[in-house]
């Protein structure tokens, strides 16, 4: 379990019995906080623009993503090797991070809409951009650019299954 307060905290407890486990220290308000799927990696961000990335079990910080926009949500892939953020500015940003937590690299996906939600699969080739009711689907090549292969209108919610084969729409 994970808690973030106003403080600048976020705070780590024990699920069974609610003890504290750990503080971990943000310069300013923290606005979210997620697991990983395997609970073995913790997302944070707060108003300084940097996405953290937790070791929670050791309550020590793996990486620093800093942005240059407000960051709207992180998520990161199963596997733990992806984080997926997304800015005020509508950018969606693709990090792929190495041993240690160093980024290995780093593709920013603009969107000229507001950008509400994407997704990314384990292989980091494809991802799923929401923005304003516009999905659209991605590639990042080896070049590290991404491009366009499919879009689709009137879509509310999207998500596209761990390995990248598959992609939900939800329309109406």
């Amino acid at each position: 379990i994970a808690t973030a307060g106003s403080g600048g905290d976020v705070r780590t407890w024990d699920g069974s019995s609610g003890a504290a486990l750990a503080r971990l220290p943000h310069p300013c308000v923290v606005k979210n906080a997620d697991f990983s799927e395997d609970g073995r990696a913790l997302l944070t961000d707060c108003d300084d623009r940097v996405v953290r990335v937790w070791d929670p079990a050791r309550a020590a910080l793996i990486a620093s993503l800093p942005h240059t926009a407000a960051v709207t949500f992180a998520w990161m892939t199963a596997d733990r090797k992806r984080v997926l953020t997304g800015t005020a500015d509508n950018t969606a940003h693709v990090w792929t991070l190495g041993p240690g937590g160093r980024v290995i690299s780093h593709v920013e996906v603009p969107h000229q809409d507001d950008l509400q939600e994407a997704h990314v699969g384990l292989d980091g080739r494809r991802v799923l951009t929401l923005a304003s009711y516009e999905a659209r689907l991605w590639d990042i090549g080896d070049d590290l650019r991404p491009t366009l292969l499919e879009s689709w209108i009137d879509v509310n919610h999207i998500d596209i299954s761990p390995d990248g084969k598959f992609a939900v729409l939800a329309t109406g």
